[in-house]
């Protein structure tokens, strides 16, 4: 293939990847899609002829690239996030259960017996100790937030 077509094909793909990573979050395929141009330039000027070498220098300033400025992109360009609660998680929100295993506002180490199982569980604030009831605020991926509540509420 000629020098020129080849330049041409990693300054194309360069862009392609740039432009696809509007379509995905991560922040890393614009890194490659950058090297890419930038091989793609260093080929059209006659710098670079190997494609064994190009392939080396792209992938070498593609890490570089990432590793020093993904961080510093992502704090500039922030993905959008969202928590959304599933059907079955917003019916259990405010279901008093039992606590069956101490329960802190510092660790996941707690349980409560909630559907006829155990879960996880932490506490919103405070301690709430085995054997007391707790009522349910929300579930933080598999661990439940909980509050104290009082023990005559069902």
């Amino acid at each position: 293939m000629e020098k020129d077509t080849i330049a041409f094909i990693w300054i194309i793909g360069g862009i392609a990847l740039m432009v696809a990573e509007l379509a995905t979050p991560g922040m890393v395929i614009v890194f490659l899609g950058f090297s890419a141009v930038v091989v793609g330039v260093l080929n059209y000027g006659g710098i670079l002829s190997s494609q064994v070498w190009s392939a080396v220098l792209w992938a070498a300033v593609s890490l570089a690239l990432v590793l020093a400025f993904r961080k510093v992109a992502l704090r500039l360009f922030p993905s959008e996030r969202s928590y959304q609660l599933v059907e079955d998680d917003v019916d259990a929100i405010g279901t008093v259960v039992t606590v069956i295993k101490r329960i802190n506002d510092r660790t996941p180490e707690g349980r409560i017996n909630y559907a006829g199982t155990s879960w996880q569980a932490l506490s919103s604030r405070g301690v709430i100790e085995e054997g007391k009831k707790a009522r349910l605020l929300y579930r933080d991926n598999i661990s439940w937030v909980v509050e104290a509540c009082g023990d005559d509420e069902e």
